[in-house]
This record gives structure tokens, C-alpha cells and sequence, in this order.
């Protein structure tokens, strides 16, 4: 069994669909960095991860937790997080389930994210925001156990207020090739067990957003979406 894990800072002023890309992010947020831990695709799944940052966090950021892992298994997350009930997705057929965790006001100076779970865990990736301001959890949805299709596609997202930081997730019994040609915006940050990972690169009005995935084969998924406003 291999265990994988990365971080990727966000730096530089490359296109937004690469793993190091900045973001064209308003003034009131940007992405700091995304972390991700794995198994190789098809081996067991783990019941702990450690996920290490390049980069302690600052006090205030927002931290967006997604995890793959089975569905009779129950996480343990790191201290201050919480779980976005509403965007739990599951695929029975394959006991695959998706949850979305968020920490709204990071202590300062985090490097190390440890994650625990009762039964098999496959992938987990977080997302460094760091916010002017304050961000408060908009909404949160799933897509469960949706019809083999090699198009994944996240629940829509009805986003309030403009700006909003928006985090989506898939997983599907195929792997995951890339983004789909769906809204243009949202950014390949990680595909971390050959699941897709993304947020919604820079600053959009308000309206109705989805992310896309492409898979070689046709293969039952289910997703997740989060929105998260930013105020001063």
C-alpha cells in the first residue's frame, strides 16, 4: 500500500486550471495553499491521515476540509471543525461517501492537520483561504448515487452574495480525467485518489454554479458543493 502526501502552495501568475495557480480572487479572499493525502487508487483505505502544511495558517483564515471515505466509516476531525451536514453525498453501490468539513477562523500558525476515522479512508484534500474579513458557511449540497455517466456534475450552487468562495467534490467507481466543459472558472486543484477536487477561481456575481468532471468509462458517482460568503 502507498501513501501519498502534497501540498501545494499557490503562487506565481500561472493559468488557474494548474495545481499552482494564484487566484484572480477579489481583494476580500485568495487561496493560500491546498494539502491532500492518499492511497494508491484500488489499494485499502487507511484509518488516519497527517496532512502537513508548507505554511503555518493565519489567524482568520477559512480552512474547507473534503474527505473520501466509506460509508460505514465516521470521521474524527482536526480540533475546530465542523461538518456541513447538507453536503454529505453517498454512493451505495460502491460504499463511496463524501463528506465537507470547514473550520470558519483558523488559529494562527497551524502547519499539521491530522485525520482519523473508525473505517477505510481513501482521500482527503483542504483548502487554505485566507479572508479579510469574516466567512460565514451560505450552502451546502449534495448529489447522491447518481446514473453511470462518464459527465460528473456537482449539486448546484445558488450563490447569494457576489464573490463567495465555492469548493466542490466528485468521486466516481471510474477515475477522474480533469474538468469537463462546464462553467469555466473552476480551478483542477487536486485529484487525489483520481477523485476531482475544485474551487471557483475569482470573484462571480451572484447566480447559479457547477463544476464538471470527466471519467474514461461510464461509472456511478455522487458529489459535493459548498458556498461560503466573505464580509468585512
Amino acid at each position: 500500500m502507498r501513501l501519498a502526501f502534497a501540498i501545494i502552495a499557490i503562487a506565481g501568475c500561472e493559468s488557474p486550471t494548474q495545481l499552482s495557480s494564484p487566484d484572480a480572487a477579489p481583494a476580500a479572499w485568495t487561496l493560500a495553499a491546498i494539502g491532500e493525502a492518499e492511497v494508491e487508487r484500488g489499494e485499502p483505505g487507511v484509518t488516519d491521515f497527517v496532512m502537513r502544511l508548507d505554511a503555518p495558517t493565519q489567524p482568520g483564515d477559512l480552512l474547507v476540509l473534503g474527505v473520501h471515505l466509506d460509508t460505514m466509516s465516521s470521521l474524527t476531525p482536526p480540533f475546530g471543525f465542523s461538518e456541513i451536514a447538507t453536503a454529505r453525498a453517498v454512493n451505495a453501490a460502491n460504499d463511496d461517501m463524501l463528506e465537507l468539513w470547514y473550520a470558519p477562523s483558523a488559529l494562527p500558525g497551524v502547519t499539521t492537520l491530522s485525520l482519523a476515522a473508525t473505517g477505510p479512508m481513501y482521500a482527503a484534500v483542504v483548502w487554505d483561504f485566507n479572508v479579510s474579513g469574516h466567512a460565514t458557511l451560505d450552502v451546502g449540497e449534495a448529489t447522491s448515487a447518481e446514473v453511470p455517466t462518464t459527465m460528473l456534475a456537482s449539486p448546484t450552487i445558488g450563490m447569494a452574495d457576489p464573490g463567495e468562495i465555492i469548493v466542490a467534490a466528485a468521486t466516481s467507481t471510474s477515475w477522474v480525467n480533469g474538468n469537463g466543459p462546464g462553467l469555466l472558472g473552476f480551478g483542477e486543484d487536486s485529484l487525489a485518489y483520481r477523485d476531482g477536487w475544485s474551487h471557483l477561481v475569482g470573484s462571480f456575481p451572484p447566480g447559479s454554479y457547477y463544476e464538471t468532471w470527466t471519467t474514461p468509462a461510464a461509472g456511478t458517482y455522487c458529489a459535493s458543493a459548498v458556498a461560503f460568503a466573505v464580509s468585512n
